[in-house]
């Protein structure tokens, strides 16, 4: 048995190591499992612990469910294997309790802030198409910095995320809290959701080198065509597309990654697959352009739209369709999931997102909080003047709820359901063979990487060896006395 990537020290402090009973043993619900050159691959989508087994091992496997016996010692110890009598799902309930409790802080260090509500486009399935168009104002946005420094805590380190409307119309506010920011000592990172047609050059360095912008999210629709109309840019001052892919350029020349939203309708269905092709040619050097595809939700925006029958079955065959492209046309980070570790290997999730986190706030224009960046003027917490003033709303966005056939699912332990999340937002049977996809890459990837350091250590050994080998001999030769022949 070999360890090709290591469990998550934090799950296995609060599950500890297990320990051989005589009892009967069985295969703990939440292992992913797959065969490979050496033989099976087996992942634990709670600890995260990647392992290959060999053959032999691998055959003892199969022969579970059944008694205690030495060669499952190992396996016990690391929670791959554990007695039939236990509650996979309560298991993980429990862990992910625990993993709260540890993360129970007053500081408050992920950021959503709109400097403002207003936007340039009016995409059809916009789900703000309802939203005031509000502006923060200049005592707004200082009043968000002093409230960030009361309660960034001693590393002063933050995260915001930028956010609309289209937030670069905002830019003035942007960049007087940064300043404020950047005066009091407080570190931060950033990220922005844009529709992009703002990102010249000159804005792009400001995001550089002022907001510390490592991630611009840009929604693409299609091309040319389609993307204009379906972004209907209010007073377009050039051609929306041909200005926002140029933008997405500047954005990569500076080292900036672009996550590139596909989203996918009725609309757009065969659009685009050809739009990935263009997307391709136009920026060969693909390490920071990173596509992905997201089905549109119903009975959203100005002009909801429905997908009747067997149409939104074929909305998600697509986009699989499309991940797989992605992968073919050589773009970086092609998951989707966003619930998967730091090897984009499955391990234990303790929350959804912003929204059940105490470490995260939405900061709305007019100053006021909320825990959703899709619910921005609706079941609001608190605002800027007196913090949090309704802890019972803001308890209520952790209200968790589950259908029984997702405590059968082997992706459980990363996946969370919210109640205040839209009902038809809860996973088909096609995310589950996205999140299947994703985590048997990962698990390919992490194996390869580890074959590779495998080989490495191994020549490097070798290496060493003849080094020291050729080294004995030197030394040998030069120990050697000369034998004289007095009789010549």
């Amino acid at each position: 048995m070999e360890v090709i990537s290591r469990a998550s020290k934090k799950i296995m402090d609060l599950w500890s190591p297990g320990k051989p009973k005589e009892t009967v043993y069985r295969l703990f619900s939440y292992v992913l499992k797959m065969e490979c050159e050496d033989g099976v691959l087996l992942e634990n989508a709670v600890t995260g612990e990647l392992l290959l087994l060999n053959p032999q091992e691998a055959e003892q496997l199969n022969g579970l469910p059944c008694a205690y016996d030495a060669w499952m010692d190992r396996l016990i110890e690391k929670r791959f294997i554990i007695e039939e009598s236990l509650k996979d799902a309560s298991i993980v309930d429990g862990l992910r309790r625990a993993c709260r409790l540890t993360e129970n802080s007053r500081n408050i260090t992920g950021y959503t802030i709109l400097p403002t509500s207003a936007c340039n486009a009016r995409c059809f399935y916009c789900y703000e198409c309802d939203y005031p168009h509000i502006a923060m104002s200049k005592e707004t946005a200082d009043k968000a910095v002093e409230f960030i420094a009361a309660h960034c805590g001693e590393k002063k380190k933050i995260s915001i995320g930028w956010f609309g409307g289209e937030p670069l119309l905002g830019i003035e506010r942007m960049n007087q809290i940064v300043d404020g920011l950047t005066e009091r000592g407080i570190a931060y990172a950033s990220s922005i959701i844009s529709n992009g047609y703002y990102f010249t050059e000159d804005t792009v360095k400001i995001a550089k080198e002022k907001w510390n912008l490592t991630n611009a999210q840009i929604t693409l629709d299609g091309r040319e065509e389609i993307y204009n109309q379906t972004k209907a840019y209010v007073n377009p001052e050039e051609n929306p597309y041909k200005r926002v892919i140029s933008n997405i350029g500047h954005l990569a020349a500076a080292g900036i990654r672009v996550s590139i939203r596909l989203n996918l309708g009725l609309h757009n269905y065969d659009e685009l697959a050809l739009l990935l092709k263009e997307l391709a040619q136009t920026f060969p050097d693909k390490k920071l352009i990173r596509p992905y595809v997201a089905v549109l939700f119903e009975d959203m925006g100005f002009v909801p739209f429905h997908a009747e029958g067997g149409q939104l079955e074929q909305l998600y065959i697509r986009r699989a369709e499309l991940k797989n492209l992605i992968g073919e046309l050589g773009f970086g980070g092609h998951g989707v999931s966003g619930r998967m570790g730091k090897d984009g290997l499955p391990s234990l999730r303790p929350v959804h997102c912003m929204a059940d986190n105490d470490r995260s706030l939405v900061i709305n224009p007019q100053g006021r909080f909320a825990k959703c960046e899709h619910y921005t003027f609706e079941m609001m917490v608190g605002d800027l003047d007196n913090g949090i003033t309704d802890p019972a709303m803001q308890k209520e966005w952790k209200t968790t709820r589950y259908f029984e056939q997702c405590r059968e699912c082997v992706f459980y332990p990363i996946c969370v359901k919210l109640k205040n999340c839209a009902p038809e937002r809860n996973c088909t049977k096609y995310d589950v063979d996205d999140k299947t996809g994703e985590a048997r890459a990962a698990m390919r990837n992490a194996y390869s990487a580890w074959q590779k350091r495998k080989a490495e250590a191994e020549q490097k050994k070798a290496d060493e060896m003849n080094a020291a080998a050729e080294a004995a001999e030197q030394e040998d030769e030069e120990d050697e006395v000369p034998v004289s022949d007095e009789n010549c």
